[in-house]
């Protein structure tokens, strides 16, 4: 089966300028690219390599968005609640369509998501991270290796974060007055 989809590749232009954070752009790239190959590849350890992959896809969500949320947090973004939002509808397509391939083992499911995220991440880096391009810089961002960062992610606290006087979890974006949601849609606890 091959992919009719072509990925977008990584161009200097969506480069951001933040070393950690425009070397997680490329690999989720590089990802897009591996998913889309293992597709439309041979038979031969083809679901082992999925897994794997998946696997490595959802740790990169989850360490990349620590890394930039946690240098929101220390710089004090003005749009910080707004970047979480996008992250977090963000995760949740990503972990649809996962939880979608893992229970059917169905290629077209897993291999939509390569196009999906090489398309949302060339629209969120242009668009989205352009927007603090000047207010982060190398200095307050998190340069640990992802694997850290994504076993952090649900750990971390920031403070003082835009719109709410107390503290919650990276991922958890605060709702209405007393109600936060995680960011895979339940009530935070």
């Amino acid at each position: 089966m091959k992919s009719a989809a072509a990925l977008i590749k990584w161009t200097p232009d969506l480069s951001i300028g933040i070393d950690a954070i425009d070397e997680d752009h490329q690999a989720f790239f590089r990802l897009a690219a591996l998913l889309r190959d293992i597709v439309d590849g041979g038979e031969n350890e083809k679901l082992q390599l999925i897994e794997t992959a998946v696997n490595i896809l959802e740790e990169y969500i989850e360490g990349h968005f620590q890394r930039e949320q946690m240098a929101m947090a220390q710089a004090n973004y003005d749009q910080m609640v707004e970047h979480i939002i996008a992250h977090d509808a963000f995760a949740k397509r990503v972990h649809a369509q996962i939880a979608r391939y893992r229970g059917t083992q169905d290629l077209n499911d897993i291999g939509a998501l390569g196009p999906m995220v090489a398309d949302w991440l060339v629209n969120h880096i242009m668009v989205v991270d352009a927007k603090f391009k000047g207010v982060l810089s190398n200095e307050n961002v998190d340069d640990r290796p992802m694997a850290y960062l994504a076993m952090d992610r649900n750990t971390c606290e920031t403070a003082d974060m835009p719109g709410s006087s107390d503290d919650f979890p990276i991922g958890v974006v605060p709702q209405e007055e007393g109600e936060q949601i995680s960011r895979y849609g339940e009530e935070a606890r």
